[in-house]
């Protein structure tokens, strides 16, 4: 299965890089990985509980996915400039 192909892991992709980059403003490069996460799990329990939607750990590993390309590319930019 192609991750990139579905429009909602897509989604989740692009959440997460957006979130990781606005909470990393604040809060450095360490702390936005927890906070991505506890969102990315919290989304999934309310849409298993509320909404009675299946759990998919393939979203947060999206959500994830997305975090890492962007902290990659971060790193990248402050040690060449360091």
């Amino acid at each position: 299965m192609n991750l990139f192909t579905q429009t909602d892991k897509l989604q989740h992709f692009i959440i997460g890089t957006y979130l990781y980059m606005l909470t990393s403003i604040d809060f450095g490069f360490a702390w936005p990985w927890l906070i991505v996460a506890v969102a990315a799990f919290g989304k999934e329990i309310v849409d298993r509980y509320v909404f009675k939607k299946k759990f998919s750990w393939q979203d947060i590993f999206m959500n994830m996915f997305g975090v890492l390309c962007i902290f990659l590319l971060l790193g990248y930019h402050y040690l060449k400039f360091a």
